[in-house]
């Protein structure tokens, strides 16, 4: 196609505006009889197009969702027309504010994007191709576009290579699996990039980024409200599983509007607190897990792996969800909260100290596990076996079972071998770190 084309009679190329999953992406006017009708985009999206997802396609209708207008056949290439975005995309806010979106600009983009999954998971089907690019503006509105990579949602259809851009792509996606979750994958990733400015990986091959996908878990910046710990914790989960459903996205990134008024009716723990604002609010399973989140961040990014006394722990976690001080009500709060991390296991009691608890050693990547037995060990000397024994605790098993001894002794050993810890030369037995 080239500028100045005429696409079936009527519409008229007038720029390339992108490139789609299925094709190049022209801003074209509608005319008929010589009069502008009106402005929209075309794709040429090739003969590859399975006839049955453009009826799909024809058939959905949401405010959130860029306007399907029709799919032509000229010289045997299909082309597919949708209304023009004339606020441009997510990518272009980016080029504008490269160190990210404000909190609550961001929020409404990320909070529109998952009621259009909600829409489009509610008829069965997955875009497979949620980014940046592909959140597009009209009239202000943030909108899903390029939703010709359309597909019925099953969780066991093959993905083809090229319909998910890398940067995006769910850890099943790699393993020939695509369904819904891994649309909820994509739109964490998306958010963010919006609230950061980048993505929460360095790498830059596409290999590289494969295996972080498949691997390594992000960095949540620690200066977000709560629900976006929440939020980025769940869709970005490697386990298809255990992410957010698009419903419960929409429920989450709606906690500061009608949500919150709608949810009172349906209150599960009767407590009542003052938030930053002085704004007294009833909690709800979505602050609980809240609080769970500033929990993780406590014992697992935040040093305090060791263990907490429960007055202590309460502080810290406070103040990780952004609160000057612990009232009586908040810290009944949190006790729920750390009642409900004992009881999914992401913490372990021992006499009134809790001690987090991994689900199981394999969810560690090995930088973690490094970052781990250094500040388990620090530089003092440790026989083996007692190193290997504390370390198992630091992380939260009460048992060293020979499996688990296995993977942490091969740590201190893949340890020794990248010089960052030495064994004593007289006595092999004694291990300690030294960088």
């Amino acid at each position: 196609m080239r500028r100045g084309n005429v696409i079936f009679g009527r519409y008229h190329l007038i720029r390339k505006v992108g490139q789609g999953g299925f094709g190049t992406v022209w801003k074209a006017e509608e005319r008929v009889h010589g009069q502008k009708v009106a402005t929209v985009a075309v794709k040429e999206v090739g003969s590859r197009v399975d006839l049955s997802e453009m009826k799909a396609l024809a058939s959905l209708d949401s405010p959130y969702i860029l306007q399907y207008k029709a799919t032509l056949e000229q010289n045997g290439v299909l082309y597919l027309v949708t209304e023009f975005a004339d606020g441009g995309s997510a990518l272009d806010l980016i080029a504008k504010h490269p160190r990210g979106l404000p909190k609550k600009r961001a929020r409404v983009i990320v909070l529109d994007i998952a009621r259009a999954l909600v829409y489009l998971h509610g008829k069965g089907l997955i875009h497979r191709d949620v980014k940046l690019e592909n959140i597009l503006f009209v009239k202000g509105k943030a909108r899903l576009g390029d939703v010709g990579t359309l597909k019925r949602s099953r969780m066991d259809i093959i993905w083809h290579t090229g319909t998910q851009t890398v940067e995006y792509a769910a850890p099943e996606m790699f393993r020939d699996k695509v369904g819904k979750p891994s649309d909820m994958y994509s739109l964490g990733i998306s958010a963010y990039r919006l609230l950061t400015g980048h993505f929460p990986f360095s790498v830059k091959s596409d290999s590289a980024i494969a295996r972080w996908h498949q691997k390594e878990h992000p960095q949540i910046p620690l200066n977000l409200p709560a629900f976006w710990q929440v939020f980025f914790e769940r869709t970005l989960d490697k386990n298809p599983r255990r992410r957010l459903t698009a419903k419960e996205a929409v429920r989450i990134l709606d906690v500061n509007e009608t949500a919150q008024k709608q949810s009172r009716s349906k209150v599960s723990h009767q407590v009542i607190i003052s938030n930053r604002s002085g704004r007294v609010v009833n909690i709800t399973d979505t602050e609980i897990e809240q609080v769970l989140q500033a929990i993780r961040h406590v014992f697992f990014n935040a040093g305090s792996a060791e263990g907490l006394q429960t007055n202590e722990a309460s502080r810290q976690i406070a103040k990780a969800m952004g609160f000057g001080r612990v009232s009586p009500n908040l810290k009944n709060v949190i006790g729920e909260g750390l009642r409900a991390a004992v009881r999914r296991g992401v913490l372990w009691r021992d006499n009134g100290t809790f001690h987090p608890r991994y689900r199981s050693i394999r969810e560690y990547s090995t930088d973690e596990l490094r970052r781990v037995l250094r500040a388990s060990m620090g530089r003092a000397w440790w026989l083996q076996e007692e190193a290997v024994t504390y370390f198992a605790r630091y992380l939260g098993f009460r048992k060293t079972g020979p499996a688990l001894k296995g993977v942490l002794q091969a740590v201190i050993r893949n340890a020794i071998r990248a010089k960052a810890m030495e064994r004593d030369k007289r006595d092999r037995q004694w291990v300690r770190w030294t960088r």
